[in-house]
């Protein structure tokens, strides 16, 4: 479920990113890397403490496309990795199993981590590049959180325009 619907309110209207979003590309992936690997972690972004009253929260077209991204992100790392022929050993297999279990715990059932991920541009790819992950994974879910990070970008610019 899209963190704003959640609050049944908004949370983009005043908050202004600390950063530039990247662009949907591998080149946004690359910078956003780079970013974090030279230290530049952004601070979770404050959320309004609510709209005025004369902009009722109201369903917008971006809640779907977040709750496509949590979908995504959930299919991805709830999938049980199995051997491909290549000779990947069975233990190997069941650590990043073990790996994505543990992310998706994060993600999936603790409000406030949700929350700091669709509100700070870096935390969630800082928690992808901690996980136990296959690379294969690894690189699906860098896109996912690409997607992720240009969808808080216009967020921010839609509810600005209100």
């Amino acid at each position: 479920m899209p963190v704003e619907v959640e609050r049944n309110r908004y949370l983009y209207r005043t908050a202004k990113a600390t950063t530039s979003v990247p662009e949907t590309s591998t080149d946004g992936v690359e910078a956003i890397l780079q970013n974090f690997l030279s230290g530049q972690h952004d601070a979770p972004l404050r959320p309004t403490q609510g709209p005025p009253p004369s902009v009722p929260f109201r369903h917008n077209p971006l809640h779907d496309m977040e709750s496509l991204v949590w979908l995504s992100f959930f299919i991805l790392l709830a999938a049980k990795l199995q051997a491909d022929g290549m000779k990947t050993a069975k233990l190997d297999l069941d650590k990043f199993t073990e790996g994505q279990q543990a992310l998706a715990d994060k993600l999936f059932t603790n409000q406030v981590v949700r929350s700091h991920v669709m509100s700070a541009t870096l935390f969630l790819r800082e928690k992808l590049s901690k996980a136990t992950l296959h690379p294969q994974i690894r690189k699906a879910a860098y896109l996912l959180d690409t997607i992720r990070a240009s969808l808080l970008g216009t967020y921010h610019s839609a509810e600005t325009q209100m």
